[in-house]
C-alpha cells in the first residue's frame, strides 16, 4: 500500500489486502506501521497494483462536510455516485473483497469515515468500529462497511437500471439500507432495487422490517428472477399493503435537499478481469 500524488489528483496504490484479523491491531496505526505488521502476515498479496483516483470523491465530501467534521446522512446518495465512478473499473472480485474494504476505509478514506461517523475523532465505540470492519458475507458486503456501503448501493442501481436516479431509494434511508443488507435479499440485485424502491416512498419503519420478513418467508418457494418487472412491483405492493394493515400510522418524515447534483446518464464501464 503506497500512496502517490499525481498532479491535481491522489492516486492510491492498492498493493495488498489486510487479514480481517488485524483490524484490531491496525486501527490507530499508521500506514508504515500497518505494513511492517503485514510483512509477517500469511495472507500473501492477490492481484497486480491497482491505481484509484479519489480526488473527485475527496473534494466532493469536503464540499458537503458543511458541520465541523460531521458529515449529515443526507451526503450518502451523492457520495454513493461519487465513490462508484472511482471505484467501477476495478475487477468484480475485488469489489467482494472485505480486506478491500477494510483498506480502503482505514487509510485513504479514513478522514471521510471519522467525519461520517465519528464526528472527526478516532473511532473507538463499537457502532464506529464497525464502519471500518468488513463482513466477509457476500451478501452484506455491504451493510456496514463506511466505504463499502456507498459503493454497493450505487452499483445495484446502476447494474439493474443504467443510471444513478434511484440510488437515494436504496441509501438515502439509514434504516432502510441497513434492514435490506442484513438480508438474504441483497444477494438478489433486482429484488433488492424493486424493495427500496416500494418501501422507501412513505417509508415507515415497522412496515418495512414486516414486508423483508415476508419475503424471508416466501423467498424459498417464490422464483423471483422470473417474475416480470410489474409482477414484482405488484407482489411488494400487496406485502406492504399486508403490513401496513398490521402496522397503521403516519410515514417517518425521511430525506433531504442534497447540495450535489446526481449523475444520470453516464455509461457503465466493464469490470475488467484480474
Amino acid at each position: 500500500m503506497a500512496t502517490t500524488m499525481a498532479t491535481q489528483t491522489q492516486v492510491h496504490v492498492f498493493e495488498v489486502v489486510p487479514s480481517l484479523d488485524v483490524i484490531a491491531k491496525v486501527l490507530l496505526m499508521d500506514e508504515g506501521a500497518v505494513l511492517d505488521f503485514l510483512k509477517d502476515s500469511k495472507r500473501a498479496p492477490k492481484s497486480k497494483n491497482h491505481q484509484i483516483d479519489l480526488s473527485k470523491f475527496n473534494s466532493a465530501w469536503k464540499k458537503l462536510n458543511t458541520l465541523e467534521n460531521e458529515l449529515k446522512p443526507i451526503s450518502d446518495k451523492d457520495l454513493s455516485v461519487e465513490l462508484h465512478e472511482a471505484l467501477i473499473a476495478l475487477p468484480r472480485r475485488l469489489m467482494l473483497d472485505p480486506g478491500f474494504w477494510v483498506w480502503l476505509s482505514l487509510f485513504p478514506l479514513r478522514e471521510y469515515v471519522l467525519a461520517r461517523w465519528a464526528g472527526g475523532n478516532e473511532a473507538t465505540e463499537d457502532a464506529q468500529f464497525a464502519r471500518f470492519h468488513c463482513t466477509a458475507s457476500v451478501g452484506s458486503i455491504g451493510q456496514t462497511n463506511a466505504s463499502a456501503r456507498l459503493y454497493w448501493a450505487s452499483e445495484i442501481v446502476f447494474g439493474e437500471s443504467g443510471s444513478y436516479k434511484e440510488v437515494s431509494s436504496v441509501i438515502g434511508i439509514q434504516d432502510l439500507h441497513k434492514t435490506l443488507f442484513s438480508n438474504k435479499i441483497s444477494l438478489d440485485a433486482k429484488l433488492l432495487l424493486a424493495t427500496a424502491r416500494t418501501l422507501s416512498t412513505d417509508y415507515r419503519e415497522k412496515v418495512a422490517r414486516e414486508v423483508i420478513k415476508m419475503l424471508g418467508v416466501i423467498r424459498p418457494t417464490t422464483m423471483f428472477s422470473s417474475l416480470s418487472d410489474a409482477d414484482l412491483q405488484i407482489l411488494l405492493s400487496d406485502l406492504k399493503k399486508r403490513a401496513e394493515v398490521l402496522f397503521p400510522g403516519k410515514a417517518k418524515s425521511v430525506g433531504g435537499t442534497s447540495n450535489m447534483p446526481t449523475n444520470t446518464d453516464k455509461s457503465k464501464k466493464n469490470n475488467s478481469a484480474i
